[in-house]
């Protein structure tokens, strides 16, 4: 048995910094990937660790019908994040050989997961980690069809035969709902997951304080923050860093060099790189106002929507 297979599924045209998404991909030779997608990639080149499954969003659905529910619904691609959940069961022949599943998102970088992801499975955990971004599951029956249990949240039956997105895969969602059913778990998150609006004039992180001088590095194939407290420099790892709702110019990414995380773009850095120069460069540049409108008002309708879900469900229209 391996130790670990994470799968993306992906419908329509894959972004530009897909390219780093598999550049980083190949430093990890240990963990094996499933890229299901309609999109045309020449996988010729890619690392042997990858396996590419061209399937359409028909195809998904079809499958979703068939061996989950024949109400489930699947009209949208981001729809498919209320899927993950149930990645064990729609994609369980190319599992079997695995101790755990996962699933992922590509708008992310790989550090070292051998060093940091796979110590964690020898804690024998049912599910590992509370964001869509990455969460890793126990490759048994059990685990693959917990989604289907009751808790206080939106039940699967409701979310899959909803056109809504209802964060299943997140905190909210099955995350909970294994809190609840008392599933074996792992809480601490592991990657810089960097906001998209930010407050302040630096790259902030979801859950860590964030620091007047701090960078972000990829170095040898590590992720690494580092950060000015008080006069003295400290430096941290992280599994992964997460960029979200903007775009990153691509660049090629080699494990034997280093490079600065930016908010908008990744360069290049020399070998003798300077940290005081670093921390200098990593200026705040915002979204533009119509781009900050325009993912506003998309967040504010799909909150709206997903609370009168859940009102639905409170005044007892949905069981």
């Amino acid at each position: 048995m391996k130790d670990l297979i994470l799968i993306v599924c992906y419908m329509g045209k894959l972004p530009s910094y897909f390219s780093m998404f598999i550049d980083s991909c190949a430093w990890n030779s240990k963990i094996d990937f499933l890229i299901v997608t309609d999109d045309f990639i020449d996988a010729e080149s890619f690392p042997q660790n990858i396996q590419i499954v061209n399937k359409g969003i028909e195809d998904i659905g079809n499958l979703i019908k068939s061996r989950i529910s024949t109400s489930a619904k699947l009209e949208r691609p981001y729809k498919l994040c209320d899927y993950k959940p149930a990645y064990g069961v729609l994609f369980e022949e190319y599992i079997r050989q695995y101790n755990f599943w996962g699933h992922c998102d590509i708008d992310l970088i790989w550090g070292d997961l051998e060093h940091t992801v796979l110590p964690l499975l020898a804690q024998n955990r049912d599910r590992y980690f509370k964001y869509g971004h990455l969460t890793l599951y126990k490759n048994t029956p059990e685990v693959a069809e917990f989604y289907k249990k009751d808790y206080s949240g939106l039940n699967y039956n409701l979310v899959f035969s909803s056109n809504i997105s209802c964060g299943f895969d997140e905190k909210g969602g099955t995350w909970k709902l294994a809190e609840e059913q008392g599933l074996n778990i792992y809480h601490d998150e592991i990657c810089f997951d960097i906001k998209w609006r930010k407050l302040q004039n630096n790259i902030e992180v979801f859950n860590f304080k964030n620091y007047d001088n701090q960078c972000f590095i990829i170095d040898n194939g590590h992720i690494y923050r580092y950060y000015d407290s008080n006069g003295k420099i400290f430096k941290e790892e992280r599994a992964y860093i997460h960029f979200q709702k903007r775009s990153i110019t691509p660049v090629k990414l080699y494990k034997d060099k280093s490079y600065q995380f930016l908010f908008d773009r990744i360069i290049e850095l020399d070998v003798n790189y300077s940290l005081p120069l670093c921390f200098k460069r990593n200026i705040d540049k915002r979204l533009k106002l119509e781009e900050l409108i325009r993912v506003d008002i998309k967040n504010l309708f799909q909150s709206i929507k997903y609370k009168m879900l859940v009102f639905k469900k409170i005044i007892g229209v949905y069981k």
